[in-house]
Formats: C-alpha cells, sequence, structure tokens
C-alpha cells in the first residue's frame, strides 16, 4: 500500500508536538524569567493530545488493507510481521544509542534549572545501565517505566499489542464499523479493555465512515468549520476545561482528546487544500521521519539539557536540542528505517510465494 504523504506529514507536526512538550516539561522555565510566557505557547506542546492523534492515524492507515485485501490465515500473519518489521528495527537502534550514550557519559540531573521531572526520568534510566536491563528493554511487551531506557517506548508498546490484536476490531468493521465501536467502548467500559484500544478503533471508524461524512458536510458549507472547532476544543479539553469538568467528560467519552485527533483528521482527508500544503516539501520532510523524531528527542534532550548550567542562552539550547534532534533523525532514518522497509517487503514477499506454492501441493 502507498503512503499518503499528507498523513505522514500530520504525523510529524505531532511529533514536533511531542519533543516540545517534553522539552518545555524538561526546564524550570521561571529560573529564566519566561514563566508567565511559555503557557500561552501550549497548544504547541500539547503532547498527550499528540500521542492521541498518532494512535487514531494508526488506527485509520491500518484500516485500510483490511478493507481492500482479502482477509485470510496469510494476510494476518503478513499484518502482524509488518508492524512487527516497522517498529522494531529503530527501536532497537535508539535504544543501542542510548545504552551506549549512558555508559559513556553521565547526564547532568542535579541542577536547579531542570525540572522535577527530568531529574527523576534521568535518574530512572541511569539507576541500572546493565546489559541485563537492555535485553530486558529489547521486549516491548514489558517492564515497568522505571526499568525503560527510552521513556516514551510505552506507545510502542501499546501500539504493537493493539494493533495486533485490534485485527478482530478491524474484521469486524468490514461487516459493521458502528458494531466495532460499540463492542470496543463496551469492552473498555465493562470489561477492562485497554483504554488505548478506543482511538485506534475510532481512527478505524473514521476510514469506514469518511466517504459519508465527506458527501455529508458538502451539503452544508458552514459544518466543517463547526466540526473544526468542535475537534480543537475536544482535542484540547485538558487545556480549556476545569479539572471536574474534564474528569467527568472523560470518563463518559473514554478519552475526548482522541474524539477531537479523530475530527481534526477527518478535516484533513476532507480538505484537499490542506492536503495540497501537507504535501509540500518540509512537512513531507517531517512526516519521513516523525517515527525517529519520537524515539531519538528524547536521548537528544538528555544529552543537551545540561549545557543550560554553562549560561547558553536556554532558547539556542532548544533550538539546538530540535536541530540535532531532526539531523539524527534523519540518519537513522535513511540507514536503519528505510534498509529494513525494504527488507521486510522482500521478507514478506517470500513468505507470500512460499504460502500459496504450499497450498498448491
Amino acid at each position: 500500500m502507498a503512503r499518503l504523504a499528507y498523513l505522514d506529514s500530520t504525523r510529524g507536526i505531532a511529533a514536533i508536538m511531542v519533543v516540545f512538550s517534553h522539552l518545555v516539561g524538561a526546564i524550570r522555565w521561571d529560573m529564566f524569567h519566561l514563566q508567565s510566557f511559555i503557557p500561552y505557547f501550549k497548544p504547541f506542546y500539547f503532547g498527550e493530545g499528540a500521542v492521541s492523534y498518532f494512535f487514531v492515524l494508526s488506527g485509520f492507515v491500518l484500516t485500510i488493507p483490511f478493507h481492500k485485501k482479502q482477509i485470510d490465515t496469510l494476510f494476518c500473519i503478513k499484518f502482524c510481521l509488518a508492524r512487527i518489521f516497522r517498529i522494531y528495527p529503530l527501536f532497537i537502534a535508539i535504544l543501542l544509542l542510548t545504552f551506549f550514550y549512558l555508559h559513556l557519559f553521565i547526564p547532568i540531573s542535579d541542577s536547579n534549572l531542570l525540572s522535577e521531572w527530568i531529574k527523576g526520568v534521568i535518574s530512572g534510566i541511569s539507576a541500572d545501565t546493565s546489559w541485563i536491563n537492555l535485553v530486558h528493554n529489547f521486549n516491548l511487551i514489558r517492564n515497568t517505566a522505571s526499568q525503560r531506557l527510552i521513556p516514551q517506548d510505552w506507545t510502542l508498546s501499546i501500539e504493537l499489542l493493539i494493533s495486533i490484536f485490534s485485527i478482530l476490531f478491524f474484521i469486524t468493521s468490514i461487516f459493521s464499523a458502528e458494531l466495532m465501536l460499540i463492542l470496543s467502548y463496551y469492552g473498555i467500559k465493562q470489561i477492562g479493555l485497554n483504554s488505548f484500544v478506543f482511538p485506534f478503533v475510532l481512527g478505524s471508524y473514521l476510514y469506514i465512515r469518511a466517504p459519508f461524512f465527506i458527501t455529508f458536510i458538502k451539503r452544508f458549507y458552514l459544518l466543517k468549520y463547526f466540526i473544526l472547532i468542535l475537534s480543537l476544543v475536544f482535542f484540547y479539553n485538558k487545556i480549556i476545561f476545569s479539572e471536574s469538568l474534564m474528569i467527568t467528560l472523560n470518563k463518559l467519552f473514554i478519552d475526548l482528546s482522541s474524539l477531537g485527533a479523530t475530527g481534526l483528521l477527518f478535516i484533513v482527508v476532507a480538505s484537499n487544500r490542506l492536503q495540497k500544503n501537507l504535501q509540500k516539501k518540509p512537512f513531507v520532510f517531517i512526516g519521513e521521519i516523525s517515527y525517529s523524531i519520537y524515539l531519538v528527542h528524547f536521548i537528544v534532550i538528555i544529552a543537551l539539557i545540561g549545557l543550560a548550567t554553562t549560561g547558553l542562552n536556554i532558547l539556542f539550547i532548544s533550538l539546538l536540542i530540535l536541530s540535532l534532534t531532526i539531523v539524527i533523525s534523519y540518519i537513522t532514518n535513511k540507514f536503519v528505517e528505510k534498509p529494513f522497509m525494504k527488507l521486510s517487503k522482500k521478507i514478506l514477499g517470500i513468505l507470500e510465494t512460499k504460502f500459496a506454492l504450499t497450498f498448491k501441493k
């Protein structure tokens, strides 16, 4: 399946939001007299919403082959292997990079310029840099947060598990998209199913019903603007609503940010103008390296955030962190991601051929 560049671009924007979120969270801005200025930019570093968007987009994209190809045993095997090939090679590369960095250098974690959160994270990943812990970290289906050498890899664990086990939901969607929604909601509310299933299912539902929704909003010109505003309100609910209202609404709807992310993705899917803009080179570039950005940025922050103690301008340090993240991400995308994506296509092609020959016999 050919990748849709404009969708990758939106993933890239979300990845940059996560970088900003962690960067802002790592610094005590009051020490630089910027504490009253930074909150105005919260919409650009709302990392929680960005992660919800990742999951919604994954659900959307992963549903496509289920509605375009024959569903059989071979298809399900290839689907699971493709997810493993997509997630693991770069993860292992960044895991090794982080491991050896922590062996060669001691990150600064005792400065009063750094937040208590980043101090805790640095102490956590530095606490156990043994080879045994490295081996444990290779297994994404594991680990307490304190054992993780890549703090944000918890999302990969969820992505890997849910994208594989959601095969049942994806197959259900072929028969009834609404039934898929109902089953996921019931499973989360009554059975204790992981709540991150919800954004996956929302993305899947959007892919199935997008043609109908697009046709519908064309009849009502202003409706798309209403959907956009409502989606932004839901997406940023943790910024806009009071804590009590936010908790109440999220209990009812499981995750308002995921609903908002679904609406924003729909706006992209329904707008040719937006798609055209998102296919411009800078956005496409960030989109192509988005997975690398997501995995690389934390170790770059940990490595460079200590420069704040040298008297360098904190905004310059932030720009340096972002720039180095993009450079390393480009390198890992070119020499790790792309080669393994090509290799996975060859392996899956061989598997398909052998599977077909076996059944012919």
